[in-house]
């Protein structure tokens, strides 16, 4: 599914869930045509509870954390007192009820710009 596909789905998910009236591709709903109004204050208000209680990426759901990845010289965290040779941490953050893991240990800190900015691109190809 491609990133605008999915933005669609959850754009029709929340007209649904404010309308409670299904999109005519999904279903021949009597009350697709009906005028509804609302103000911007009563949107926003949905808006809110439908990402607090339907959306799937919802507020306390445990993938609501986007997980971010970075690297780092071993000496940062790993190996304060520096009683081995350097070298990069590739680290994952899941967020404050998770924290922090060690993903990859890359001998040799020469490589810690090239991670980080193989890092980058993954995260923003357009990078």
């Amino acid at each position: 599914m491609k990133k605008s596909e999915n933005n669609l789905a959850v754009i029709r998910n929340f007209i649904l869930h404010l309308t409670h009236c299904s999109h005519p591709m999904d279903s021949d709903d009597p009350n697709f045509k009906e005028q509804i109004t609302f103000t911007p204050e009563i949107m926003y208000r949905v808006a809110d509870e439908y990402i607090e209680e339907d959306h799937v990426d919802g507020k306390d759901n445990p993938e609501d954390h986007i997980v971010t990845y970075g690297a780092e010289s071993s000496y940062v965290h790993e190996d304060c007192d520096k009683d081995y040779d350097e070298h990069v941490v590739v680290v994952a953050d899941f967020g404050e009820e998770v924290g922090t893991k060690t993903c990859a240990t890359i001998e040799g800190i020469e490589n810690l710009d090239a991670i980080n900015n193989l890092l980058e691109f993954i995260k923003n190809p357009e990078y």
